[in-house]
């Protein structure tokens, strides 16, 4: 009698793939159902499985180039009911600093489309298991942006605030105003105002200037 193969579910990896495409969509299943590990549900099932939990350390594949609004907003809405998950993009191939931009974002691991066959499926895992899927000097950069900041030079009895704090964070990320806006819930005006102070307190007059600051302390 042929032995029955021993069920792994409760060991098994969900992933939960974001992707609008029909066709992409189909591909997706196809390359990642052949891994016996992965349990796989569409982006229609992402709020709607039974069982799922704040616990759950899930995969989110979003294939970015398919979402119906802005990529922050989705992972926004990903990291209320799982703030344990991970989160893998597709997308055409980007530059370093757009990299690093989305690892701020919130993301764990990029796979470009024409790497999606060959990759995707081990960068589950690796993600997974709480490391990133990007090039080794891309996290390197990001690493150093996002080291915290010891004490900004400022003008002494000028200490930034922790909205500033804030502000000078998304310029390290390289955000745009309107960007800055949308992360810190704040108006554009709002941004400009605390920008200002920003300068003011750092003694500087551009962003460029900012980042000088802001990366002479991380190696001073």
């Amino acid at each position: 009698m042929k032995q029955r193969p021993v069920s792994h579910t409760k060991t098994r990896l969900t992933v939960y793939a974001i992707e609008y495409n029909p066709l992409a969509a189909s591909a997706l299943r196809r390359a990642l159902q052949r891994d016996h590990t992965i349990r796989m549900f569409p982006h229609e099932q992402v709020f709607a499985t039974p069982g799922a939990s704040k616990s759950d350390a899930a995969v989110f594949v979003l294939d970015r180039g398919t979402l119906p609004g802005p990529l922050n907003n989705f992972l926004h809405s990903i990291r209320a009911k799982f703030p344990n998950a991970r989160a893998i993009v597709l997308d055409q191939q980007c530059s370093r600093e757009e990299l690093v931009r989305l690892l701020f974002l919130g993301i764990h691991g990029f796979v470009p489309y024409s790497e999606v066959e060959h990759n995707l499926k081990r960068a589950v895992h690796v993600v997974s298991q709480g490391h990133y899927w990007v090039a080794q000097e891309v996290l390197e950069r990001y690493m150093t942006y996002a080291r915290p900041l010891s004490r900004p030079r400022s003008k002494e009895g000028s200490v930034p605030t922790q909205r500033e704090k804030d502000i000078i964070q998304c310029i390290q990320r390289r955000f745009s105003n309107k960007e800055i806006s949308s992360q810190l819930g704040i108006s554009q005006s709002t941004v400009k105002f605390h920008l200002a102070n920003v300068f003011a307190k750092l003694g500087v007059h551009d962003r460029s200037s900012v980042m000088e600051v802001v990366t002479s302390q991380l190696v001073g």
